[in-house]
């Protein structure tokens, strides 16, 4: 992973999913990073693990319950609010393929 940020998201994203960061800055950074962070989600990545003690069977109910952690895997994407720092960012070679563009759509 190159970059990641933590989210409290209502649902998980899915491959294609576009996903856009409007960052709250403490501090005003300038003109170049008003707009947002852009991003198509590649593809989701499962990271479980559970605990186990040896048993191979359980009461109901009182079986250990796993965790698990999601990452979603994004690629730059061009958005029509895009900061102009994102752009720049989009077009060097930390983009690994070449950059999207959100379709943008009003059905």
């Amino acid at each position: 992973m190159d970059y990641g940020l933590t989210m409290n998201m209502p649902a998980l994203p899915r491959a294609g999913d576009y996903i856009s960061v409007t960052r709250e800055y403490a501090k005003d950074p300038g003109p170049d990073y008003t707009g947002s962070e852009d991003f198509i989600v590649r593809r989701v990545w499962w990271s479980c693990k559970c605990n186990d003690d040896g048993n191979s069977s359980f009461e109901a109910g009182k079986e250990p319950v796993g965790i698990a952690e999601v990452c979603a895997e994004c690629e730059f994407a061009i958005s029509p609010y895009s900061s102009k720092a994102h752009k720049r960012a989009a077009n060097t070679a930390k983009a690994r393929s070449a950059t999207q563009e959100f379709e943008v759509t009003n059905y």
